[in-house]
């Protein structure tokens, strides 16, 4: 008997639909300069002039305010470090680090393709 399952999910189980929480996952990995973030954190914590460094283009402000949401989605978590001077060190959390694997893999994966200009 044939299945009327498109083959997709026949080999995998998976479905194509996106559900409540993938959803909500991907809303907050597309965020502006989130998954860039996140990877360069992926690698182990970072102080925010280390992050500035890592990741050109973003005001401190965005980097601020885009790090803010992460710690509180529960990808990110903050240090004060009394110094002085007083300084932040942003790390990824277990849940961030789950997906700092996935990054590092992209990364790998970034690093075998032919050189291209970033947009």
């Amino acid at each position: 008997m044939k299945s009327n399952r498109p083959p997709s999910e026949i080999q995998t189980g998976e479905t194509r639909r996106l559900d409540d929480r993938t959803s909500a996952a991907l809303e907050v990995l597309e965020s502006r300069w989130a998954l860039r973030l996140l990877t360069a954190l992926a690698p182990g914590p970072a102080r925010f002039f280390e992050l500035e460094e890592a990741v050109p283009g973003v005001s401190r402000r965005m980097m601020a305010e885009r790090l803010r949401e992460l710690e509180a989605d529960g990808l990110v978590s903050r240090t004060v470090d009394p110094g002085p001077p007083i300084t932040s060190t942003y790390a990824l959390t277990t849940e961030g680090d789950e997906l700092g694997a996935i990054l590092r893999m992209v990364r790998r994966w970034a690093s075998s393709r032919p050189a291209r200009a970033a947009s």
